[in-house]
């Protein structure tokens, strides 16, 4: 297609080209019944350098300080000391305290293995990452790897014993909500041991990963809350996270980020504009267990189902029996869902058996407003190998088990304007706080009592 060159029509495509680079990030055009991992939902989104920050560095003496109370914690229990309640580092007798820090006893950190002086060998470099579930709602996290090195004088030669771990800091949205609070959580993995018969060895001076989970988490924690902690009272309220590690950056000037939610504003001016939220209604008519697939014997029992919408669980029962050899089960329910603010509608249908399928409509989709449609469950299967024998392995089979049947009512709504104002209808979901220009407006204007119903017949709203 050529692009006509007069200005008269030049004009509005570099204005909407620009418009479409300046704009934020918004989500992908429309996704229908994928069996994948859903898309991370719009909150928390991933926080832009400008956002609030701390230095992962801050963390550096906290994870030490755990270890080093464990550290001190066994040298007591080799002298047959008490160790005193709500024992850390802090109340490690002087003697014993020393010999932590001069890496001298039984149990004792790895030359340059202490955070404070391993650099980034150590205590890596903060990144963006995503949640990767396929049943539930995703988020978007920051983290960063390290691990604990510590050598062993236990009968045989010296071993090192390293205790991997991941740190994750989630901005923790409610189901629905846009804003949440910044959560830190720590999750040791199992220790990676020289010689793997020296393990009950280490067991004797080692608790399990959950346990050094627990500590740092709790050490972290008790920082955070501490009154005059160089880190604040706890991180706060937030509505995007994310990690700036620059590749050219001293790594000790790495850093969380978080935007905190929007404060102010409310209440109507000059009597002129009351908006109602967008909302969108999702009425569920069906479920239907397919007929079996070749090789694949399906339960009895079909389990149970749930949609998330926007990250909202709703339970979906159903009162009717779906056999094994497939059926259908009437439902009718309805699950309202507010849309002022989003940018997307995603509709996850998961089953207990571990398929689960998802779409997400834009607003350039009118967020899926129309005809009936359907989310097809998938989960893979390891079933015997056809032909057994001699080396045959078992084999995955994908199976598309269970269809969810709904349809979606996008409520644009009517927007209140003082009297004497007037503004023709036009077609178009406005943007997100888009500002009521009289005339102008992309939406339609009327009075407050004018709203639509949802749905054409009643329904079970859930």
């Amino acid at each position: 297609m050529k692009l006509r060159s007069s200005a008269r029509h030049g004009a509005p495509v570099l204005l909407a080209l620009a418009a479409a680079l300046l704009a934020p990030e918004h989500a992908r055009a429309a996704v229908e019944s994928a069996a994948s991992a859903p898309d991370p939902l719009q909150y928390p989104t991933v926080a832009a350098p400008g956002a609030r920050e701390f230095s992962t560095d801050l963390l550096r003496p906290l994870f030490e300080a755990q270890a080093n109370g464990r550290l001190c914690e066994l040298l007591l229990k080799d002298a047959n000391r008490p160790i005193p309640e709500a024992f850390d580092f802090s109340k490690c007798p002087e003697p014993f305290a020393s010999k932590v820090r001069n890496k001298q006893g039984k149990v004792h950190w790895a030359g340059g293995a202490k955070p404070s002086e391993c650099g980034s060998a150590c205590f890596r470099r903060p990144s963006n990452g995503r949640e990767q579930n396929r049943t539930v709602p995703n988020t978007n996290h920051a983290s960063f790897t390290g691990h604990f090195e510590f050598e062993l004088e236990i009968t045989g030669p010296n071993r090192n014993v390293r205790f991997p771990y991941e740190t994750f800091f989630r901005c923790v949205i409610p189901p629905g909500q846009k804003s949440g609070d910044v959560a830190v959580k720590v999750v040791f993995g199992q220790p990676v041991i020289g010689d793997p018969s020296f393990f009950e060895g280490v067991l004797n001076f080692f608790t399990g990963p959950l346990d050094w989970s627990r500590r740092v988490e709790d050490g972290i924690r008790a920082e955070l809350s501490r009154p005059g902690s160089v880190l604040g009272p706890g991180l706060g309220a937030c509505t995007s996270i994310g990690a700036n590690a620059p590749a050219n950056a001293d790594p000790k000037f790495d850093a969380i980020l978080f935007d905190a939610p929007r404060t102010g504003g409310g209440g109507l001016k000059g009597g002129a504009v009351a908006r109602i939220t967008r909302s969108a209604n999702l009425r569920f008519t069906q479920i239907v267990r397919k007929p079996p697939v070749f090789r694949v014997a399906p339960p009895a029992d079909p389990g149970t189902f749930t949609a998330y919408v926007n990250g909202v669980p709703v339970p979906l029962p159903i009162s009717t029996a779906l056999p094994a050899a497939g059926g259908a089960a009437p439902i009718n329910l309805c699950k309202r869902v507010d849309m002022e603010g989003f940018d997307r509608l995603q509709v996850i249908f998961a089953n207990s058996l571990g398929g689960a399928a998802w779409s997400q409509f834009v607003g350039s989709d009118g967020f899926g407003e129309g005809p009936q449609r359907t989310l097809l469950t998938g989960r893979t299967v390891v079933v015997p190998a056809l032909n057994g024998g001699p080396g045959a392995k078992p084999e995955p089979i994908f199976v598309r088990e269970f269809e969810l049947a709904y349809t979606i009512d996008y409520t644009a709504p009517p927007t209140m304007v003082s009297a004497g104002t007037t503004a023709p209808p036009s077609v178009g979901p406005a943007a997100p706080g888009a500002a009521i220009t009289p005339g102008k407006n992309t939406r339609l204007l009327g009075r407050l009592d004018q709203l639509p119903t949802a749905t054409p017949t009643p329904c079970t709203q859930l």
